[in-house]
């Protein structure tokens, strides 16, 4: 991203108040309804001086000869940069009624998330994407397999953190709770201790040397480490709010919006955008336009902000929307909800409670 232009004060003004009107009306900003909205103590004239100096540096772009001004990717960029103050932009807050319900769950780490990315979706009114804790780099501390139907297992995968991941599994035939157990304990003895990765080749090469030497339910018990490990490097990405967001956000095309949409089933594309907000400085990043290394999305702009646990990134959670998006309370909102999800995840503010599930943070 190119550093941004110096620009006096009084420049800095009428550029916001230009954002901040066109994102407000989606109509070209004029000289004379900005004075008398903004009460500028500055005449027509003046104002279109400044608006000219803004267009030569970039920010501004008039679509017409006869039209007003609308901000270009780099003057929302110095939007963001420049005229949104620390105090300003994190000031609003879950609403109590939420807080209590995110707080109040119980459930393992992806439904933790999902229902987050829901309630993100719902207070900003457009596209929420996330992805669930990744477990690459924890430790397994223990599978915990619980009989659902047949033989359809639940597994209960719960890291070293005190994460927990829930998935469900076929095995080769129906087994007793004595014989689940029996095939948990197997893989506890053998995977606990060990990250994902460390398993998921520990597993792979005990089946390779010793398949001969396995009975029928050790066998199983390998295989079903095999399976369960495999499931826990894969990213699970969660998209809330897509019908909201086919009426809301505006494209030059419906190619556009078509390529945005398959940019989002793409979760190899959606890996890369999580990436680079998590290799950037802490805190809430915005991607806009062009600057998003996913062609698909430079029509629109992305607020995302990773969220922690113990202080190293487990999960990326943001806001999908229209480049003329209200990036104060959008910026806020998202703040506030990775900050929730890392105090959530936060060993320190409650950790894992005794049934291995997240506790109230």
């Amino acid at each position: 991203m190119s550093a941004n232009p110096i620009i006096d004060e009084r420049a800095r003004r009428v550029l916001t108040a230009i954002i901040e009107t066109y994102v407000e009306t989606g109509e070209p900003v004029g000289s004379r309804p900005l004075t008398k909205k903004h009460g500028f103590n500055l005449s027509p004239a003046t104002i279109r001086n400044i608006m000219a100096d803004l267009e030569d540096l970039g920010l501004l772009t008039q679509p017409h000869t006869s039209a007003g001004r609308v901000p270009t990717e780099k003057g929302y960029r110095y939007y963001v940069d420049a005229c949104i103050g620390a105090g300003d932009a994190f000031k609003e807050r879950l609403t109590e009624e939420t807080q209590y319900h995110l707080e109040s769950v119980r459930k393992d780490a992806s439904a933790i998330v999902q229902d987050v990315t829901q309630e993100l979706s719902r207070s900003s009114s457009q596209l929420s994407v996330a992805v669930a804790p990744r477990f690459l780099k924890s430790r397994l501390s223990r599978v915990e397999l619980v009989p659902v139907r047949g033989a359809t297992v639940q597994a209960v995968v719960i890291s070293e953190e005190g994460i927990v991941r829930n998935m469900l599994l076929d095995l080769n035939e129906p087994y007793t709770s004595k014989h689940l157990r029996r095939i948990s304990g197997y893989i506890n003895r053998h995977l606990a201790g060990y990250t994902v990765r460390e398993a998921r080749e520990r597993v792979i090469n005990q089946v390779l040397e010793h398949k001969a030497a396995y009975d029928t339910l050790m066998a199983e018990a390998m295989r079903v480490g095999q399976v369960i490990m495999e499931r826990q490097s894969e990213d699970r990405i969660f998209v809330e709010g897509v019908s909201e967001a086919l009426q809301r956000l505006k494209f030059r095309s419906r190619d556009a919006l078509r390529d945005l949409f398959r940019a989002i089933e793409d979760k190899h594309l959606m890996i890369q955008v999580f990436n680079m907000v998590e290799e950037m400085e802490s805190g809430v990043q915005v991607i806009i336009g062009s600057e998003n290394p996913v062609g698909e999305m430079h029509d629109c702009a992305m607020v995302a902000s990773p969220y922690l646990r113990e202080g190293r990134v487990i999960g990326t959670i943001g806001v999908i929307g229209p480049v003329r998006m209200h990036y104060p309370s959008v910026i806020s909102m998202v703040d506030r909800t990775a900050r929730f999800l890392t105090r959530v995840f936060s060993q320190e503010e409650g950790g894992a409670a005794a049934d291995g599930h997240i506790g109230k943070p």
